[in-house]
């Protein structure tokens, strides 16, 4: 048994019935309603805090969402034992209640240590993504430009093979991505020997995982 304002969700003050939070057994206090319980009421379940006769509507988020098949009194179980639907008229007003989002001052907001990227998006990983280009260095990589921008990721090397169609620097340019010390690129052929392709990468690992976190990041936008 749980009693006590917290023991019921009352969704809007129009509302005839609100939703048990916990298991209510018989006399148990409704909320801060005057209202106790006449039965068992599970939890997720309606109780009536409002006599309602016979033929008047159930409102629940203050819509009707059924019509009481015989009189309910307050502290009753409603449920389908006793709520009957049928047609009844409706006045459409989507919007009316709309307003503006009062979003939290930016100097409130919660902070944590993140890593900060160039562009000031923030990154709560710090992933190194290498990143093929082709079948022939590797299973082809989805989304590589979304990996690139991707703020969870200190360091990208993009790697093709060299005689592929699907050519790195067209990758770049076509994808407005920057090259720098975040994102690298190379192809296997141009490097000479896989043991100067391994040197490349190990330096972007590297430069990656010396990077530190910075307290007092805030979230950044959604890349996608």
């Amino acid at each position: 048994m749980s009693a006590g304002p917290e023991n019921v969700i009352h969704l809007h003050p129009a509302d005839n019935v609100v939703v048990a939070r916990d298991a209510l057994t018989r006399g148990t206090p409704v909320g801060g309603t005057g209202v106790a319980t006449r039965a068992l009421i599970l939890p997720g379940h309606k109780v009536a805090v409002a006599a309602i006769a016979a033929g008047e509507p159930v409102r629940k988020f203050n819509q009707i969402i059924g019509f009481a098949g015989e009189a309910i009194l307050p502290g009753d179980h409603v449920h389908v034992h006793n709520v009957v639907l049928r047609d009844f008229s409706r006045r459409h007003e989507p919007g009316v209640a709309a307003r503006p989002t009062e979003f939290v001052p930016a100097e409130a907001r919660a902070t944590f240590e993140g890593y900060v990227r160039e562009g000031g998006a923030v990154g709560t990983r710090n992933f190194m993504g290498i990143i093929p280009s082709v079948n022939c260095s590797a299973t082809v990589a989805r989304g590589i430009a979304g990996y690139a921008r991707h703020p969870n990721f200190g360091g990208v090397l993009l790697i093709g093979l060299g005689c592929e169609v699907n050519q790195v620097d067209r990758l770049v340019a076509g994808e407005s991505l920057v090259t720098g010390p975040r994102l690298r690129s190379m192809t296997i052929q141009q490097s000479g020997r896989l043991d100067a392709a391994s040197t490349v990468a190990s330096r972007s690992c590297r430069r990656c995982w010396r990077r530190p976190r910075r307290p007092g990041a805030r979230r950044s936008a959604q890349v996608t």
